[in-house]
C-alpha cells in the first residue's frame, strides 16, 4: 500500500473523471484522470497506483481491452470497472483478468467511496485504525452539531462523530450498538442506538454521510461517556465523508455566552462547556454582552450568579429587553437573594451548581434541542391508506418514479407524509398512487420502462439499528436480470416488532425523508 493512497480514473466522461476527482481528493487522495483510454493506459503502466477506476465503455480501446494490456506489466493492481448497465459484457474475461470490482452508474458519493475503501481495506485494520486517541489530531478544535449528533474534521480529512446526551438518557443503558467498518452512513440518518431500560431504541443520527472507517468500542462498554466526556474520549467513529463542505455547513456550532466576572472560575466552567462541545465566549461587561447577544441568531447566555451579584439581574433584563430570542441559563447559589429577580426576567432556567453531577448536559440539550414532534409524527394516529407510489417531475424535467411495496408507506403519516411534503415544498409536482402491493419484480421493471427513474422502496430484516438505509447489494430472482441502470433499490431496516416503520424515531423519520427526496430532485 502506498503511503499517500493514489488513484487513476480512466473515463472518457468528463463528468465521472472530475466527479471522482473531487469525491477523493477531500479524502486525502491523490487523483489523476485521463478521458483518453490510452493515455490512462500509458499512465497506469508508468506510475504505481493504490487503484484504477475503469469506465467499460470508451472509443478507440473499451475497458476489458485497456485491462488486458494493463496486465502484461502490472498483474496485481487494484482495478474497479465502472458501467452504465447492471452486467458487465465480458464478465467472465474481466474476472480473468483480475477486476477487484465494479459499480453501476449512476452512482453516488457514498457508493463509489465505499467500493474504494472496502477494496484498499483503508480503516480495517483494527476497530479503530485511524481514529484511536493516539492517532487522531483534530484540524480544529470547532465542533459542529446536527441536533444531538456533532462532528468534528482531523487532520487525516477524516471526521470524528458522536453525539451529546443528557446524563437521564443514557443513565439506563445496558449496551451500545455501533456502526460496523466500512459501513456507509447518511446524513440524518442512525449512527448507533442505545438499549435503554423501558426505551428499547434511542437512536444518534449522523451528522455527516461518508464511510465509517473507524470505531470506539470502548463507548459501547461504557455509554456514560456520551454524557461525561462525549466530544473527546466518547466519540462514537470515524468518517471518510462523502460531501464534507455541503454537510459541514448544515451543522451549526453551539455558541454560548458565558457572562462572568471571575475569570479564574469562568476559566473552569469554559472548560467544562467546551468538552461538551461548546464554542465559549466569555463577557464580564454589560454593553459587550449585549453587543455579542445581538450578533447571534439564537443567543445562549450563562450567568455566573456568585460573580455577578446584583447586577447579573439588571443585565439579564437588559439582554431580554434587546434580544428576546435568548435563553438564559443562570448558575445559582443556595439561599440567593438574587434568583427571585432573575426569575421574574423569565429566564430559560435557574440551576444550583450544575457542574457537579452533570445536570449541566440536561439544561444545554433543552436549550439546543427543544423538544417538538414533526408534522408526521403528530399524525401517526391518523388513518392513512398506504401508497404504492409517487410520481415525480423534478426540475430537471425527468420523470421520476418512487415505488413502495407492501405498506411501507403512508399518505397522511409517517415516511410517506414526510416525502409528500418536502416534495411539494420544493414545488415539485407529484402525482399519488394509493394502495398496497408486494413486491413483483416483473411489473416493477415494467414500470421502470415508462420513466427516466425508478426509486424502489423496501423494508428488509438486515440486523442493523433500525432506520438504517442500504442499497440493494444482493440480487433478486428474476430482478437483477433484466435490470435497467434507471432503477435503484433502497432497503430499510424495520424496528424489531413489526415488519413496517411506523415505530421509528421522528429523527429518523426526517432523515430518511430528507435523503430520499434529495435523491428524487437530483436523479
Amino acid at each position: 500500500m502506498l503511503a499517500e493512497p493514489r488513484l487513476l480514473v480512466v473515463d472518457d466522461e468528463e463528468l465521472y473523471c472530475e466527479a471522482c476527482r473531487r469525491i477523493f481528493s477531500r479524502q486525502g487522495f491523490v487523483v489523476e484522470k485521463s478521458q483518453d483510454a490510452r493515455r490512462g493506459l500509458e499512465l497506469a503502466e508508468s506510475n504505481d497506483y493504490s487503484a484504477i477506476l475503469l469506465d467499460v465503455r470508451m472509443p478507440e480501446m473499451d475497458g476489458l481491452e485497456f485491462l488486458r494490456n494493463l496486465r502484461a506489466t502490472k498483474p496485481d493492481v487494484p482495478v474497479i470497472l465502472m458501467t452504465g448497465f447492471p452486467t458487465i459484457p465480458g464478465a467472465a474475461t474481466a474476472v480473468r483478468l483480475k477486476a477487484s470490482d465494479y459499480v453501476t452508474k449512476p452512482f453516488t458519493p457514498e457508493e463509489i467511496t465505499q467500493a474504494v475503501r472496502n477494496l484498499l481495506n483503508l480503516g480495517k485494520a483494527s476497530p479503530t485504525a485511524g481514529g484511536s486517541a493516539d492517532r487522531w489530531t483534530p484540524a480544529s478544535s470547532e465542533v459542529r452539531f446536527l441536533g444531538r449528533s456533532w462532528a468534528q474534521p482531523g487532520v487525516d480529512t477524516t471526521y470524528r462523530v458522536g453525539a451529546v446526551l443528557p446524563r437521564s438518557r443514557v443513565g439506563n443503558s445496558i449496551a451500545a450498538t455501533l456502526p460496523r467498518i466500512g459501513e456507509v452512513v447518511y446524513r440524518g440518518l442512525p449512527l448507533m442506538d442505545l438499549n435503554i431500560v423501558g426505551d428499547p431504541c434511542r437512536v444518534a443520527v449522523s451528522p455527516l454521510s461518508g464511510v465509517v472507517v473507524a470505531v470506539n468500542p470502548a463507548v459501547a462498554e461504557h455509554p456514560e461517556l456520551l454524557w461525561s466526556r462525549p466530544c473527546t474520549e466518547g466519540w462514537v467513529a470515524a468518517i471518510a465523508p462523502t460531501r464534507p463542505e455541503e454537510h459541514w455547513n448544515l451543522c451549526r456550532p453551539r455558541n454560548v455566552i458565558l457572562v462572568s466576572r471571575d475569570s479564574t472560575a469562568a476559566g473552569v466552567q469554559a472548560r467544562q462547556l467546551a468538552e461538551l462541545g461548546c464554542r465559549v465566549r466569555v463577557e464580564a461587561d454589560a454593553a459587550a454582552l449585549v453587543a455579542a447577544a445581538m450578533n447571534d441568531e439564537q443567543p445562549v447566555l450563562i450567568f455566573d450568579e456568585a460573580s455577578l451579584g446584583a447586577y447579573g439581574p439588571a443585565w439579564a433584563e437588559r439582554v431580554k429587553m434587546t434580544v428576546p430570542a435568548a435563553k438564559t441559563l443562570v448558575l445559582g447559589t443556595d439561599n440567593s437573594p438574587w434568583e427571585t429577580a432573575y426569575r421574574q426576567q423569565k429566564i430559560f432556567f435557574y440551576a444550583i451548581r450544575p457542574f457537579d453531577d452533570y445536570e449541566i448536559t440536561e439544561v444545554l440539550d433543552a436549550m439546543f434541542c427543544p423538544g417538538g414532534r414533526s408534522a408526521a409524527h403528530e399524525a401517526a394516529r391518523t388513518p392513512s391508506e398506504p401508497m404504492r407510489g409517487i410520481l415525480v417531475r423534478n426540475h430537471q424535467g425527468r420523470k421520476i418514479y418512487l415505488a413502495a411495496f407492501d405498506g411501507v408507506l403512508r399518505a397522511h403519516r409517517g415516511l410517506g407524509c414526510a416525502i409528500r411534503k418536502r416534495l411539494l415544498d420544493r414545488l415539485l409536482p407529484i402525482e399519488t398512487y394509493l394502495g398496497d402491493k408486494p413486491f413483483d419484480p416483473a411489473e416493477t421493471l415494467k414500470t421502470a420502462k415508462t420513466v427516466d427513474h425508478l426509486f424502489a422502496l423496501m423494508v428488509k430484516d438486515m440486523g442493523r439499528i433500525p432506520g438504517t438505509l442500504v442499497r440493494e447489494q444482493e440480487n433478486h430472482a428474476g430482478w437483477t436480470e433484466g435490470r435497467g441502470s434507471n432503477v435503484t433499490v433502497w432497503h430499510i431496516q424495520p424496528e424489531a416488532q413489526g415488519p413496517r416503520l411506523e415505530g421509528l424515531p421522528p429523527a429518523t423519520i426526517e432523515g430518511l425523508a430528507d435523503l430520499i427526496v434529495e435523491e428524487i430532485a437530483n436523479a
